[in-house]
């Protein structure tokens, strides 16, 4: 077996390393249990035990030649095609990380991954059922993106194909903009200190606000007097919406109000909602011709994929994959009466 394709599907190792050696440094030292004598093992036991493979077996081919070698573990040689392979396959943060501190981290990690892999190759737990399905398991999720990537790549999406989905979807492209106001509420009986109004206090402020904003006051100003941190919120600036995006009754408002108008509240459990709409505009075909082919790109992928899985001939144990059966309702214990002690003599 050889590293080099363990190494393209084992990323998420060297990010556990990385996070793992980070958070062990953190951490105080703790006292070494004492020693204790090693127990006898029994000779059929080692006599089970597979021998070792000798250590010094490749991991992994050898850098192409011309490819620079950045790091050596005893005969094995990493090149920086491998290295920058590696780090440009971790997390975010990880890559903000070795950008400040530089690249000595993840360098010592995949020296310690070539170690840990050369350990386990020795004493054969490549042969484990378990490593084994576990890196056919890897190896399937690699092929599946690699696949995935080459779908999305040959699926093409013409100008034609965006324009005609424009033309028969023009409601979509509507925009309005909005001023949100929410008034949190809480419920009756809520301990002192909650953080809401009452249900008709925020009935009541809510229509303080929108006499204020109908009567042309400044958003600025309306915000001033009525805001209250964590309990009535007031945009000062309009924040543009599409169809779609607020719950059905203020999206439909928010398309329907003339300029300056606002709506009804809309009640929810936790708060009172309304908006004022500023303006509208209906966003022309160049403001989402890119949005669109993105959208009607992941329309085929999706097909296509549904495709492959339909022609797949694929065959489920319903016995095995069947939904558990509903669990009974749990009964509330019963408490056993209070027994008396008995009266002291």
């Amino acid at each position: 077996m050889r590293i080099c394709s363990v190494r393209r599907t084992s990323l998420a190792i060297v990010n556990l390393l990385v996070l793992a050696v980070a958070a062990h440094g953190q951490q105080p030292a703790q006292p070494k249990p004492a020693a204790r004598p090693a127990a006898a093992k029994p000779a059929a036991a080692a006599a089970k035990r597979p021998p070792a493979r000798p250590a010094t077996m490749p991991l992994k081919t050898p850098p192409a030649p011309g490819e620079k070698v950045v790091l050596k573990v005893g005969d094995e040689q990493v090149s920086q095609a491998d290295l920058d392979f590696v780090i440009s396959k971790l997390s975010p943060e990880i890559r903000q990380a070795i950008a400040r501190q530089g690249k000595e981290p993840i360098g010592a990690q995949y020296a310690l991954m070539l170690v840990l892999a050369g350990m386990a190759i020795s004493h054969r737990l490549d042969s484990s059922p378990d490593v084994r399905r576990q890196i056919e398991l890897q190896r399937l999720q690699v092929l599946a993106q690699a696949e995935y990537e080459n779908i999305v790549s040959q699926t093409k999406v013409s100008p034609e194909e965006v324009s005609q989905y424009y033309a028969g979807h023009a409601e979509e492209f509507d925009q309005a903009q909005v001023r949100e106001v929410v008034i949190r509420k809480k419920p009756d009986g809520a301990k002192e200190g909650t953080l809401g109004l009452l249900a008709p206090e925020a009935k009541a402020k809510a229509e303080e606000i929108r006499k204020a904003f109908a009567a042309g006051g400044d958003p600025a100003k309306v915000a001033q007097d009525f805001a209250v941190p964590n309990v009535v919120q007031i945009d000062s600036q309009p924040r543009s919406i599409r169809r779609g995006q607020l719950p059905a009754d203020l999206d439909k408002a928010a398309f329907q109000l003339k300029e300056g108008e606002v709506s009804d509240p809309f009640e929810t459990p936790q708060a009172l909602v309304f908006v004022q709409v500023v303006g509208r505009r209906h966003l022309e075909l160049k403001d989402t011709s890119a949005e669109l082919e993105s959208r009607l790109r992941d329309q085929k992928v999706q097909a296509s994929i549904a495709e492959l899985r339909s022609k797949a001939n694929l065959w489920m144990d319903e016995g095995y994959f069947a939904a558990p059966p509903p669990s009974p309702p749990s009964t509330p214990a019963t408490q056993a009466p209070a027994v008396n002690p008995p009266p002291q003599q």
